[in-house]
């Protein structure tokens, strides 16, 4: 973790740029668990996230379950609200665990419901960014892992009928 201010965003930037000039390629910036924020922090994490990409030219990967470990601290909702379509390169889903109160991204069981409406409701705006389902270890049959993706663009597909009016973006 870094804190997120103009400092850090001109660092990220810079380091950036001498990767994808050495790669020739944009690369993609996941967004992380955060189980604290710096004092030196003055800019929200997604708004600091939406900066890194467009000053940079990489896009965001974006961990939703990531979003809904960190969401002690803010609404995940406008969280992803903040992150336009065009700097979105890659969406991630998976599983998490809760040990003595705190979430931690295991990408080791299947995707709770709460995360998959989170996903759901963010996905039905945003349909045309390729999803992995993040599972590195227990890992299922290829069979059990094909059905949790299709049961979340499933559920996805049904929020967008019966909710999505209700719930802008």
């Amino acid at each position: 973790p870094i804190p997120y201010n103009e400092e850090s965003l001109k660092l990220i930037v810079r380091n950036i740029d001498h990767v994808q000039n050495f790669l020739k390629r944009e690369i993609l910036l996941e967004n992380i668990v955060n189980y604290f924020t710096y004092n030196a922090s003055d800019i929200a994490e997604a708004d600091f996230l939406v900066a890194v990409a467009k000053s940079s030219g990489a896009k965001i990967l974006l961990n939703i379950t990531n979003v809904y470990v960190n969401a002690h601290n803010f609404d995940p909702m406008l969280y992803l609200q903040t992150i336009p379509p065009e700097v979105i390169g890659e969406i991630h889903i998976s599983g998490h665990t809760e040990e003595n109160g705190i979430l931690m991204n295991s990408n080791d069981r299947p995707i709770d419901i709460k995360v998959l409406e989170l996903f759901a409701r963010f996905y039905t705006h945003y349909s045309n960014v390729p999803i992995i389902l993040e599972w590195n270890s227990n890992i299922a049959k290829a069979k059990e892992l094909t059905k949790h993706i299709k049961s979340a663009l499933e559920y996805a597909q049904r929020y967008s009928t019966t909710s999505c009016k209700r719930h802008s973006i």
